[in-house]
C-alpha cells in the first residue's frame, strides 16, 4: 500500500509561538555573549595590567565577540518583525470573524 505524504499546516498561531520561541532563546545567546564579552574585558584589563604589550592580543577575540553580538540583534530584530506579522494576521483574521 502507497504511503501519502500529507504536508502540514500551519497557522499564524503556531507561526507566532515559533518566532517567540526563537526571540526568546536569540534572547538568551546574546546575554550569555554579553557576559562572555565582559569577561574578555576583565582578563584583558587584568593582563594588560601585568604588559601594557597584553592589550593587542585581544583585538581579533574581542572583534568576534562584537560580530557574534551584532548577529544576534539583527537575528532578533528580524524576528520581532516576524512576530508583529503573524500577530497582525491573528488580529485580522479575529476581527474578520466577529
Amino acid at each position: 500500500m502507497k504511503k501519502l505524504s500529507i504536508a502540514p499546516k500551519y497557522d499564524c498561531i503556531d507561526m507566532t509561538d515559533l518566532a517567540t520561541l526563537v526571540h526568546e532563546q536569540i534572547d538568551w545567546l546574546s546575554t550569555g555573549l554579553a557576559d562572555i564579552r565582559k569577561e574578555i574585558l576583565s582578563v584583558k584589563a587584568e593582563l594588560t595590567n601585568r604588559d601594557s604589550n597584553n592589550q593587542y592580543k585581544f583585538s581579533i577575540l574581542e572583534k568576534k565577540a562584537e560580530i557574534f553580538e551584532y548577529l544576534a540583534e539583527d537575528f532578533k530584530n528580524i524576528f520581532d518583525k516576524e512576530i508583529a506579522k503573524y500577530t497582525a494576521e491573528i488580529e485580522e483574521d479575529s476581527e474578520g470573524q466577529a
